[in-house]
């Protein structure tokens, strides 16, 4: 659906958002969507996916706001977990790949943003959610490899 596309798009834009001038176009550019599909008409699940969404989005222009950022890729504190540091390290070397656009750079970092941000704080984390949580970067940095060979890019 167009309008779920659209609102995906705007929550890559929102995660890639490094300043407050990106957040005012984000939150812009998401009332001009909201206004264009007003009268549309979800399921239940399309709603959810739409919650989901915006939920999303919001998290990341309240970093952008409270300063919840690393200054960079490679500035991303230790997970404390080591597949999940592989994974965050392969999205880093990815991102620098030439052959990466700008738009599939904002979906990797946001995808990243949301994998690390549904994982939390693992430092004080049992050993069964440590376990669970290598378990899920190690599937994320195996689709981060295919996707880097795909594309002409090295990423270890």
């Amino acid at each position: 659906m167009v309008a779920l596309r659209g609102l995906a798009a705007l929550r890559d834009r929102a995660c890639a958002c490094r300043d407050e001038g990106c957040n005012q176009e984000v939150e812009r550019d998401f009332r001009d969507l909201a206004d264009r599909y007003r009268n549309l008409v979800f399921d239940d699940d399309q709603r959810e996916q739409v919650s989901t969404l915006a939920s999303e989005m919001t998290v990341c222009l309240m970093n952008v706001v409270t300063g919840n950022l690393a200054a960079s890729d490679d500035e991303i504190a230790s997970t404390t977990v080591e597949t999940c540091d592989a994974y965050v390290a392969s999205i880093a070397a990815l991102v620098r790949c030439d052959n990466v656009d700008d738009e599939e750079r904002a979906k990797l970092r946001a995808g990243r943003d949301r994998l690390l941000g549904g994982l939390g704080d693992l430092s004080a984390a049992r050993e069964t959610e440590r376990a669970q949580a290598s378990d899920a970067c190690l599937m994320a940095l195996n689709a981060v490899r295919t996707g880097a060979r795909g594309m002409g890019c090295a990423v270890e």
